[in-house]
Protein backbone atom coordinates (compact mmCIF):
# COMPACT_ATOMS: atom_id res chain seq x y z
CA UNK A 1 0.00 0.00 0.00
CA UNK A 2 1.38 3.47 -0.83
CA UNK A 3 2.03 6.00 1.46
CA UNK A 4 1.09 9.75 1.68
CA UNK A 5 2.85 11.79 3.93
CA UNK A 6 1.22 14.49 5.53
CA UNK A 7 3.07 17.22 7.29
CA UNK A 8 1.08 20.19 9.03
CA UNK A 9 1.99 22.58 11.05
CA UNK A 10 0.69 21.34 14.34
CA UNK A 11 -2.12 19.55 15.09
CA UNK A 12 -5.09 21.77 15.97
CA UNK A 13 -9.21 22.46 16.07
CA UNK A 14 -8.43 24.45 12.85
CA UNK A 15 -9.65 23.68 9.46
CA UNK A 16 -6.28 22.16 7.88
CA UNK A 17 -6.33 19.71 10.61
CA UNK A 18 -10.08 19.14 10.25
CA UNK A 19 -10.12 18.51 6.21
CA UNK A 20 -6.80 16.19 6.25
CA UNK A 21 -8.64 13.94 9.05
CA UNK A 22 -11.66 13.77 6.85
CA UNK A 23 -9.63 13.11 4.16
CA UNK A 24 -8.12 9.94 5.71
CA UNK A 25 -11.49 8.70 7.35
CA UNK A 26 -12.96 9.25 3.77
CA UNK A 27 -10.43 7.43 1.57
CA UNK A 28 -10.00 4.56 4.42
CA UNK A 29 -13.77 4.19 4.30
CA UNK A 30 -13.64 4.15 0.06
CA UNK A 31 -10.85 1.79 0.42
CA UNK A 32 -8.58 3.69 -1.21
CA UNK A 33 -5.16 1.83 -1.54
CA UNK A 34 -2.96 4.69 0.22
CA UNK A 35 -1.96 4.32 3.93
CA UNK A 36 -1.54 7.90 5.18
CA UNK A 37 0.74 9.06 7.63
CA UNK A 38 0.97 12.68 9.70
CA UNK A 39 4.24 14.70 10.74
CA UNK A 40 3.75 17.97 12.35
CA UNK A 41 6.64 20.82 12.78
CA UNK A 42 5.24 22.11 15.98
CA UNK A 43 4.72 19.94 19.40
CA UNK A 44 1.33 22.25 19.84
CA UNK A 45 -1.25 20.16 20.00
CA UNK A 46 -5.20 19.67 19.91
CA UNK A 47 -5.95 16.78 22.34
CA UNK A 48 -9.25 15.82 20.26
CA UNK A 49 -7.74 16.03 17.32
CA UNK A 50 -5.05 13.39 18.05
CA UNK A 51 -7.80 10.76 18.89
CA UNK A 52 -10.16 11.88 15.85
CA UNK A 53 -6.79 11.18 13.77
CA UNK A 54 -6.27 7.67 15.61
CA UNK A 55 -10.00 7.24 14.75
CA UNK A 56 -9.52 7.44 11.02
CA UNK A 57 -6.34 5.01 11.01
CA UNK A 58 -3.84 7.98 10.96
CA UNK A 59 -0.19 7.39 12.07
CA UNK A 60 1.24 10.53 13.80
CA UNK A 61 4.56 11.73 15.12
CA UNK A 62 4.05 15.67 16.46
CA UNK A 63 7.48 17.64 16.56
CA UNK A 64 9.93 15.73 14.42
CA UNK A 65 13.25 16.92 14.24
CA UNK A 66 15.08 17.59 10.82
CA UNK A 67 16.92 14.01 10.24
CA UNK A 68 13.51 12.25 11.22
CA UNK A 69 11.76 14.34 8.94
CA UNK A 70 14.05 13.58 6.30
CA UNK A 71 13.28 9.89 6.66
CA UNK A 72 10.33 9.56 6.91
CA UNK A 73 10.08 11.49 3.26
CA UNK A 74 12.56 9.18 2.07
CA UNK A 75 9.86 6.54 2.63
CA UNK A 76 7.08 8.05 1.54
CA UNK A 77 5.81 7.91 -1.72
CA UNK A 78 4.22 11.11 -1.65
CA UNK A 79 4.20 14.39 0.39
CA UNK A 80 1.82 16.22 1.30
CA UNK A 81 1.78 19.99 2.62
CA UNK A 82 -0.86 21.46 4.29
CA UNK A 83 0.83 24.71 3.59
CA UNK A 84 0.19 28.40 4.93
CA UNK A 85 3.33 30.71 5.22
CA UNK A 86 4.46 30.51 8.29
CA UNK A 87 8.02 30.09 9.66
CA UNK A 88 8.31 26.41 10.05
CA UNK A 89 7.04 25.95 6.81
CA UNK A 90 9.13 28.70 5.15
CA UNK A 91 12.17 27.04 6.91
CA UNK A 92 11.12 23.14 5.61
CA UNK A 93 11.20 24.62 2.11
CA UNK A 94 14.34 26.10 2.03
CA UNK A 95 16.46 22.98 3.26
CA UNK A 96 17.33 20.46 0.86
CA UNK A 97 15.53 17.53 0.89
CA UNK A 98 15.40 13.32 -0.02
CA UNK A 99 14.08 13.02 -3.70
CA UNK A 100 10.21 13.25 -3.51
CA UNK A 101 7.15 13.73 -4.79
CA UNK A 102 4.91 16.90 -3.79
CA UNK A 103 2.10 18.43 -3.43
CA UNK A 104 1.14 21.76 -1.83
CA UNK A 105 -2.61 21.72 -0.64
CA UNK A 106 -2.46 25.63 -0.28
CA UNK A 107 -4.62 26.12 3.06
CA UNK A 108 -5.10 29.97 2.15
CA UNK A 109 -6.67 31.96 -0.79
CA UNK A 110 -3.07 33.66 -1.54
CA UNK A 111 -3.74 37.04 -2.86
CA UNK A 112 -3.05 39.24 0.54
CA UNK A 113 0.12 39.50 2.53
CA UNK A 114 1.01 38.17 4.68
CA UNK A 115 -0.66 35.10 3.08
CA UNK A 116 0.70 34.69 -0.42
CA UNK A 117 1.43 32.48 -3.07
CA UNK A 118 4.05 33.67 -5.02
CA UNK A 119 5.87 32.26 -7.97
CA UNK A 120 8.66 31.11 -6.53
CA UNK A 121 6.73 29.10 -4.00
CA UNK A 122 4.41 27.87 -6.01
CA UNK A 123 7.46 25.85 -7.83
CA UNK A 124 8.22 23.93 -4.96
CA UNK A 125 6.29 20.88 -5.75
CA UNK A 126 4.90 18.92 -8.14
CA UNK A 127 1.29 19.60 -7.77
CA UNK A 128 -0.65 22.39 -6.58
CA UNK A 129 -3.43 22.54 -5.12
CA UNK A 130 -6.11 25.52 -4.74
CA UNK A 131 -9.01 25.39 -2.02
CA UNK A 132 -10.98 28.60 -3.80
CA UNK A 133 -11.26 29.79 -7.04
CA UNK A 134 -10.05 32.95 -6.87
CA UNK A 135 -6.69 30.91 -6.40
CA UNK A 136 -6.85 29.61 -9.75
CA UNK A 137 -6.61 33.47 -10.98
CA UNK A 138 -3.34 34.75 -9.43
CA UNK A 139 -0.60 36.09 -11.58
CA UNK A 140 2.22 33.29 -9.80
CA UNK A 141 0.05 30.48 -10.64
CA UNK A 142 -0.70 31.10 -14.28
CA UNK A 143 2.07 29.05 -15.66
CA UNK A 144 1.82 26.51 -13.84
CA UNK A 145 -2.11 26.20 -14.47
CA UNK A 146 -1.24 25.82 -18.30
CA UNK A 147 1.19 23.52 -17.51
CA UNK A 148 -1.75 21.39 -16.22
CA UNK A 149 0.00 21.72 -12.68
CA UNK A 150 -2.84 22.96 -10.63
CA UNK A 151 -6.17 21.75 -9.02
CA UNK A 152 -8.60 22.78 -7.03
CA UNK A 153 -10.34 20.83 -4.42
CA UNK A 154 -11.84 22.51 -1.41
CA UNK A 155 -11.00 21.70 1.92
CA UNK A 156 -13.38 18.75 3.43
CA UNK A 157 -15.94 19.92 6.17
CA UNK A 158 -16.81 17.00 8.71
CA UNK A 159 -20.93 16.68 8.30
CA UNK A 160 -20.99 14.04 10.98
CA UNK A 161 -20.33 16.88 13.38
CA UNK A 162 -24.28 18.38 12.07
CA UNK A 163 -25.48 14.86 12.22
CA UNK A 164 -28.62 14.87 13.56
CA UNK A 165 -29.50 18.27 13.68
CA UNK A 166 -32.66 19.96 14.91
CA UNK A 167 -33.41 23.38 15.29
CA UNK A 168 -34.00 24.61 19.04
CA UNK A 169 -36.47 26.14 20.56
CA UNK A 170 -35.27 29.60 22.17
CA UNK A 171 -36.64 33.18 22.70
CA UNK A 172 -36.04 36.17 20.31
CA UNK A 173 -33.62 35.77 16.66
CA UNK A 174 -30.22 34.87 17.05
CA UNK A 175 -27.47 35.65 14.87
CA UNK A 176 -24.24 33.51 15.20
CA UNK A 177 -20.56 33.47 14.24
CA UNK A 178 -18.25 30.65 14.43
CA UNK A 179 -14.55 31.07 14.46
CA UNK A 180 -11.58 32.66 14.81
CA UNK A 181 -11.94 35.63 17.33
CA UNK A 182 -9.38 38.36 16.45
CA UNK A 183 -9.15 41.15 13.77
CA UNK A 184 -6.95 38.55 11.53
CA UNK A 185 -10.24 36.76 10.44
CA UNK A 186 -13.52 38.78 12.08
CA UNK A 187 -14.59 41.76 10.04
CA UNK A 188 -13.11 44.90 12.46
CA UNK A 189 -16.41 46.02 12.72
CA UNK A 190 -18.06 43.42 13.52
CA UNK A 191 -19.55 44.73 16.76
CA UNK A 192 -20.47 47.93 15.80
CA UNK A 193 -22.31 46.40 12.98
CA UNK A 194 -24.16 44.28 14.95
CA UNK A 195 -24.89 46.55 17.19
CA UNK A 196 -26.17 48.47 14.84
CA UNK A 197 -29.46 46.18 14.49
CA UNK A 198 -32.79 47.52 15.27
CA UNK A 199 -34.94 44.72 15.38
CA UNK A 200 -35.50 43.94 19.08
CA UNK A 201 -35.61 40.28 19.19
CA UNK A 202 -32.38 39.89 17.53
CA UNK A 203 -29.13 39.06 19.70
CA UNK A 204 -25.46 37.47 19.30
CA UNK A 205 -23.89 34.41 20.25
CA UNK A 206 -20.30 34.18 19.50
CA UNK A 207 -18.47 31.13 19.24
CA UNK A 208 -14.40 30.33 19.36
CA UNK A 209 -11.00 31.64 20.33
CA UNK A 210 -8.35 33.54 19.71
CA UNK A 211 -7.16 35.83 21.73
CA UNK A 212 -9.84 39.17 20.68
CA UNK A 213 -12.64 37.73 23.11
CA UNK A 214 -11.78 40.67 25.63
CA UNK A 215 -11.34 43.42 23.56
CA UNK A 216 -15.26 42.11 21.08
CA UNK A 217 -16.70 42.20 24.82
CA UNK A 218 -15.09 45.66 25.81
CA UNK A 219 -16.43 47.55 22.45
CA UNK A 220 -19.89 45.41 23.13
CA UNK A 221 -19.97 47.63 26.28
CA UNK A 222 -18.77 50.99 25.27
CA UNK A 223 -21.67 50.27 22.32
CA UNK A 224 -24.46 49.57 25.56
CA UNK A 225 -25.00 46.45 23.87
CA UNK A 226 -23.12 43.90 26.12
CA UNK A 227 -26.70 42.63 26.88
CA UNK A 228 -27.25 41.33 22.84
CA UNK A 229 -24.09 39.54 22.95
CA UNK A 230 -23.10 36.17 24.19
CA UNK A 231 -19.38 35.18 23.97
CA UNK A 232 -19.26 31.26 24.19
CA UNK A 233 -15.27 30.44 23.65
CA UNK A 234 -14.73 27.65 22.20
CA UNK A 235 -17.10 24.41 21.53
CA UNK A 236 -15.96 21.10 19.64
CA UNK A 237 -19.73 20.14 19.32
CA UNK A 238 -20.94 22.89 17.29
CA UNK A 239 -24.31 21.10 16.32
CA UNK A 240 -25.86 22.35 19.47
CA UNK A 241 -24.36 25.65 19.18
CA UNK A 242 -25.90 25.43 15.35
CA UNK A 243 -29.84 24.28 16.36
CA UNK A 244 -29.76 28.07 18.72
CA UNK A 245 -29.56 30.02 16.01
CA UNK A 246 -31.33 31.35 12.70
CA UNK A 247 -28.91 33.40 11.13
CA UNK A 248 -25.16 32.81 10.64
CA UNK A 249 -23.38 36.08 10.45
CA UNK A 250 -19.90 35.18 9.22
CA UNK A 251 -18.13 39.10 8.20
CA UNK A 252 -14.63 38.32 7.57
CA UNK A 253 -12.05 40.79 7.41
CA UNK A 254 -11.09 42.58 3.92
CA UNK A 255 -7.60 40.85 3.56
CA UNK A 256 -8.87 37.53 5.20
CA UNK A 257 -7.29 34.53 3.68
CA UNK A 258 -9.92 32.66 4.08
CA UNK A 259 -11.29 30.07 1.59
CA UNK A 260 -13.34 27.17 1.52
CA UNK A 261 -14.45 27.92 5.21
CA UNK A 262 -15.32 25.04 7.24
CA UNK A 263 -17.59 27.11 9.62
CA UNK A 264 -19.63 27.72 7.11
CA UNK A 265 -19.95 25.35 5.44
CA UNK A 266 -21.13 23.75 8.43
CA UNK A 267 -23.83 26.34 8.90
CA UNK A 268 -24.99 25.89 5.34
CA UNK A 269 -25.38 22.28 5.69
CA UNK A 270 -28.05 22.52 8.51
CA UNK A 271 -30.04 25.12 6.66
CA UNK A 272 -28.50 28.33 8.20
CA UNK A 273 -28.82 31.40 6.06
CA UNK A 274 -25.40 33.12 6.06
CA UNK A 275 -24.58 37.07 5.71
CA UNK A 276 -21.07 37.54 4.37
CA UNK A 277 -18.54 40.24 2.75
CA UNK A 278 -17.31 38.91 -0.59
CA UNK A 279 -13.74 38.18 0.38
CA UNK A 280 -11.14 35.27 -0.02
CA UNK A 281 -12.98 32.46 -0.71
CA UNK A 282 -16.56 33.08 0.75
CA UNK A 283 -18.04 33.94 -2.82
CA UNK A 284 -17.41 30.20 -3.79
CA UNK A 285 -19.90 29.10 -0.93
CA UNK A 286 -22.37 32.36 -0.83
CA UNK A 287 -24.36 33.95 -4.16
CA UNK A 288 -26.36 36.77 -2.93
CA UNK A 289 -30.26 36.43 -2.80
CA UNK A 290 -29.33 32.68 -3.71
CA UNK A 291 -27.67 31.15 -1.14
CA UNK A 292 -27.16 34.00 1.48
CA UNK A 293 -26.40 37.67 1.50
CA UNK A 294 -23.32 38.97 0.35
CA UNK A 295 -23.17 42.51 1.32
CA UNK A 296 -20.24 45.54 0.32
CA UNK A 297 -20.59 47.70 3.87
CA UNK A 298 -20.99 47.59 7.37
CA UNK A 299 -24.12 49.49 6.72
CA UNK A 300 -25.47 46.69 3.97
CA UNK A 301 -24.52 43.98 6.60
CA UNK A 302 -26.70 45.75 9.27
CA UNK A 303 -29.72 46.31 6.89
CA UNK A 304 -28.92 42.52 6.12
CA UNK A 305 -29.58 41.43 9.08
CA UNK A 306 -32.44 43.18 10.16
CA UNK A 307 -34.14 42.22 7.22
CA UNK A 308 -33.47 38.10 7.73
CA UNK A 309 -34.69 39.20 11.17
CA UNK A 310 -37.78 40.28 10.27
CA UNK A 311 -38.70 37.79 7.08
CA UNK A 312 -38.44 33.96 8.86
CA UNK A 313 -39.84 33.07 4.81
CA UNK A 314 -36.64 34.80 3.38
CA UNK A 315 -34.44 32.77 6.09
CA UNK A 316 -36.35 29.52 5.50
CA UNK A 317 -35.21 29.98 1.44
CA UNK A 318 -32.31 30.91 1.38
CA UNK A 319 -31.67 28.34 3.93
CA UNK A 320 -32.51 25.68 2.46
CA UNK A 321 -30.87 26.94 -1.03
CA UNK A 322 -27.94 27.14 1.33
CA UNK A 323 -27.99 23.36 2.48
CA UNK A 324 -28.87 21.72 -0.77
CA UNK A 325 -25.56 23.84 -2.45
CA UNK A 326 -23.32 22.96 0.14
CA UNK A 327 -24.05 19.54 0.51
CA UNK A 328 -24.07 18.92 -2.92
CA UNK A 329 -20.84 21.24 -4.37
CA UNK A 330 -18.88 20.37 -1.60
CA UNK A 331 -19.29 17.09 -0.88
CA UNK A 332 -16.28 15.72 1.01
CA UNK A 333 -16.46 12.54 -0.36
CA UNK A 334 -16.09 14.11 -3.63
CA UNK A 335 -12.89 16.37 -2.47
CA UNK A 336 -12.06 12.50 -0.94
CA UNK A 337 -12.33 11.23 -4.49
CA UNK A 338 -10.37 13.92 -6.19
CA UNK A 339 -7.39 13.58 -4.30
CA UNK A 340 -7.06 9.67 -4.98
CA UNK A 341 -7.28 10.27 -8.53
CA UNK A 342 -4.29 13.40 -8.31
CA UNK A 343 -2.66 10.74 -6.42
CA UNK A 344 -2.71 8.28 -9.28
CA UNK A 345 -1.34 10.82 -11.48
CA UNK A 346 1.40 11.73 -9.08
CA UNK A 347 2.51 8.52 -8.70
CA UNK A 348 3.57 8.20 -12.45
CA UNK A 349 5.90 10.31 -11.95
CA UNK A 350 9.26 10.04 -10.77
CA UNK A 351 10.59 10.97 -7.51
CA UNK A 352 12.62 14.11 -7.82
CA UNK A 353 14.66 16.79 -5.69
CA UNK A 354 12.02 19.30 -5.39
CA UNK A 355 12.94 23.77 -5.96
CA UNK A 356 14.33 25.63 -2.43
CA UNK A 357 12.32 28.25 -1.61
CA UNK A 358 14.82 31.28 -1.07
CA UNK A 359 17.76 28.89 0.38
CA UNK A 360 20.58 30.58 2.18
CA UNK A 361 18.52 34.08 2.59
CA UNK A 362 18.01 35.07 6.32
CA UNK A 363 14.97 35.09 8.40
CA UNK A 364 13.90 38.36 7.36
CA UNK A 365 14.78 38.20 3.58
CA UNK A 366 12.98 35.33 3.33
CA UNK A 367 10.21 36.93 5.15
CA UNK A 368 10.38 40.09 2.23
CA UNK A 369 10.84 37.23 -0.44
CA UNK A 370 7.69 35.60 1.02
CA UNK A 371 5.83 38.68 0.14
CA UNK A 372 7.39 39.77 -2.89
CA UNK A 373 3.91 39.62 -5.02
CA UNK A 374 2.00 41.99 -2.68
CA UNK A 375 3.76 43.83 -0.39
CA UNK A 376 7.05 45.57 -1.87
CA UNK A 377 7.55 48.09 1.28
CA UNK A 378 9.62 45.42 3.14
CA UNK A 379 11.78 44.88 0.19
CA UNK A 380 12.07 48.92 -0.30
CA UNK A 381 13.22 48.73 3.46
CA UNK A 382 15.97 46.41 3.21
CA UNK A 383 17.29 48.34 0.27
CA UNK A 384 18.09 51.44 2.32
CA UNK A 385 17.09 54.40 4.16
CA UNK A 386 13.20 54.70 2.63
CA UNK A 387 11.22 56.69 5.28
CA UNK A 388 8.10 56.22 3.48
CA UNK A 389 8.49 52.25 2.82
CA UNK A 390 8.97 52.46 6.91
CA UNK A 391 5.29 54.26 6.92
CA UNK A 392 3.69 51.72 5.09
CA UNK A 393 5.41 48.97 7.09
CA UNK A 394 3.91 50.66 10.15
CA UNK A 395 0.56 51.38 8.86
CA UNK A 396 0.53 46.97 8.30
CA UNK A 397 -3.06 45.70 8.97
CA UNK A 398 -3.93 43.29 12.03
CA UNK A 399 -2.97 39.96 10.08
CA UNK A 400 -0.05 41.45 8.35
CA UNK A 401 1.50 42.76 11.87
CA UNK A 402 -0.19 40.30 14.57
CA UNK A 403 -1.24 37.58 12.38
CA UNK A 404 -0.46 33.90 11.40
CA UNK A 405 2.68 34.58 9.18
CA UNK A 406 2.79 38.29 9.73
CA UNK A 407 5.73 40.11 11.42
CA UNK A 408 5.70 39.73 14.76
CA UNK A 409 5.33 35.85 14.41
CA UNK A 410 7.98 35.73 12.47
CA UNK A 411 10.11 38.31 15.15
CA UNK A 412 9.12 35.70 18.02
CA UNK A 413 10.80 32.51 15.87
CA UNK A 414 13.87 34.74 14.98
CA UNK A 415 14.40 37.17 18.00
CA UNK A 416 17.88 38.02 16.79
CA UNK A 417 16.59 38.82 13.24
CA UNK A 418 17.99 42.87 12.64
CA UNK A 419 15.26 43.83 9.99
CA UNK A 420 12.32 41.58 11.57
CA UNK A 421 13.39 43.14 14.82
CA UNK A 422 12.93 46.66 13.00
CA UNK A 423 9.23 45.87 11.36
CA UNK A 424 8.26 44.79 14.85
CA UNK A 425 9.47 48.15 16.62
CA UNK A 426 7.33 49.61 13.66
CA UNK A 427 3.82 47.91 14.02
CA UNK A 428 3.86 47.75 17.68
CA UNK A 429 4.71 51.86 17.76
CA UNK A 430 1.51 52.15 15.51
CA UNK A 431 -0.58 49.50 17.48
CA UNK A 432 0.22 51.20 21.20
CA UNK A 433 -0.89 54.71 19.04
CA UNK A 434 -3.77 53.21 18.12
CA UNK A 435 -4.93 51.03 20.90
CA UNK A 436 -4.62 54.70 22.92
CA UNK A 437 -7.13 55.96 20.51
CA UNK A 438 -9.10 53.47 20.79
CA UNK A 439 -9.64 53.84 24.68
CA UNK A 440 -10.39 57.18 24.37
CA UNK A 441 -13.14 56.47 22.23
CA UNK A 442 -14.46 54.03 24.52
CA UNK A 443 -14.49 56.27 26.87
CA UNK A 444 -16.30 59.23 24.86
CA UNK A 445 -19.19 56.68 23.76
CA UNK A 446 -19.51 55.44 27.85
CA UNK A 447 -20.05 58.96 28.48
CA UNK A 448 -22.20 59.50 25.49
CA UNK A 449 -20.09 62.42 23.78
CA UNK A 450 -18.89 60.02 20.44
CA UNK A 451 -20.84 59.74 17.14
CA UNK A 452 -21.31 55.89 17.73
Amino acid sequence: MAVVLHILDRLSAAGPTRSLISLAALQREAGAPWQHRVVTLQAELYPHALLMARRAGLQVRRAVDAAELAEEIAQADIVQLHYWNNPAFLDLLGRRLPPHRRILWFMVAGGSPPQTITEDLAACADLCVATASSTLRLPALQRLCKQGRVELIPGLADFDRVQGFRSASHAGIRAGYLGTTNFSKMHPGFVAMSAATTSAELSFSVVGAGGGEAELRRQAEALGASGRFSFLGFQENIRTVLESLDIFGYPLCRDTYATSEKSLQEAMAVGLPPVVFPYGGVPDLVEDGVTGRVVCSPEEYTTALDQLARDPAERRRLGEAARRYVRQAFDPRRAAAAFAALYGRLMDLPKREQHRFAPGLTAGERFARMLEAGEAPFLRSMGGNDPEADRQIAAASFLLSQGEGGIIQFRNAYPQDPWLRHWSSLVLEAAGRFEAAARERTEALRLGKGDG
